[in-house]
């Protein structure tokens, strides 16, 4: 008996893997115009990295795309070695 959502978490062949690489790429596009349009401009500060990236900008006037990156990238780098 297979298990609910088995499928997809075991995408097997190309065009379920294109599939679920296109659903996470539309994704990504989602959150990222809502923290643009919303957060940013309304300055709310949501928890993680976006809401670092966003009391920088208004303390020290850092870019929120380039600091959201290099805590991204330090953050991986310590999640692969640990």
């Amino acid at each position: 008996m297979k298990k609910i959502g088995e499928n997809i978490v075991n995408a097997t062949n190309k065009k379920d893997k294109i599939f679920r690489l296109l659903l996470f790429i539309l994704g990504c596009f989602i959150v990222s115009v809502a923290y643009n349009i919303f957060v940013v401009p309304n300055k709310i500060v949501p928890g993680g990295v976006g809401g670092i990236a966003i009391i920088l900008n208004s303390i020290l006037g850092i870019n929120n795309a380039l600091t959201i990156l290099v805590l991204n990238i330090i953050l991986s780098l310590i999640s692969h070695f640990t």
